[in-house]
């Protein structure tokens, strides 16, 4: 995969998970400060 679709993927799945935060303070917090490293992306 190219680093833009790898990128693209990453931020859909973290856009996704943050979004079930319910409480505001806790997902701005949790976007604020995460930081993504390594991991595995596998097709489908």
């Amino acid at each position: 995969m190219k680093r833009r679709i790898i990128n693209a993927v990453i931020t859909k799945k973290f856009n996704e998970w943050t979004a079930t935060l319910e409480d505001e303070a806790v997902r701005k917090l949790v976007e604020k400060n995460t930081i993504i490293t390594g991991g595995c992306i596998e097709p489908p």
